[in-house]
């Protein structure tokens, strides 16, 4: 609402539908659910930007003020999703982070031999998730990276701001080898 008075045209304004809920203090759901009672109050109308001005997390609504503005064709509710996976984790909200897991080297040359690109691991990004909980961090994804010609493991994270981000990590460093190392075991042909 402070970024009305300088939007164009007056009774428009664009906002982020990523930050929004975490920007006011709200749930995603919350966010959504406010945004629908708006609509079918007719206190707003979703406006479609010329293509130029279109990013794909922007939502543009006309605040209608009945009797000065009211809308002649208001557009049929069309339903949005705020926020974004992991933005709060308890309630709180989250950072992300970035987490370089080294591998031993027989793990690690064996991965080079699976992964000669760098690759998303999704099965582990949701091992890992299931192993540290929804309410501890949030893994946004794992994949295989190559540092000095090395596969390496790229853990991508979200955790509460004020967590203490060291025992994450030495989990993460932990679970990660795990994983690959029970998988190398169930992939090897028994003898």
């Amino acid at each position: 609402m402070t970024l009305i008075w300088i939007s164009d045209p007056p009774d428009v304004v664009s906002m982020s539908k990523r930050f929004l809920p975490t920007d006011i203090g709200i749930t995603r759901e919350d966010a959504s659910l406010a945004y629908r009672e708006l609509h079918d109050r007719g206190l707003i109308e979703r406006i479609e930007v010329a293509d130029s001005d279109k990013r794909t997390d922007r939502l543009s609504v006309r605040l209608v003020v009945q009797g000065l503005n009211d809308s002649r064709h208001a557009g049929q509710f069309r339903a949005e999703e705020f926020g974004y996976p992991g933005a709060r984790i308890a309630g709180q909200v989250t950072a992300g982070q970035e987490a370089f897991v080294e591998l031993p080297k027989t793990l690690a040359s064996t991965l080079g031999r699976w992964f000669k690109e760098p690759q998303a691991l999704t099965e582990l990004r949701d091992a890992l998730q299931a192993q540290m909980g929804e309410d501890r961090v949030y893994i946004e994804g794992a994949e295989v990276k190559y540092r000095d010609e090395q596969p390496v493991l790229l853990i991508c994270f979200r955790y509460p701001f004020d967590a203490d981000l060291k025992p994450i990590e030495k989990e993460l460093s932990e679970l990660a080898p795990k994983w690959l190392m029970d998988r190398l075991v169930r992939l090897t042909p028994e003898v």
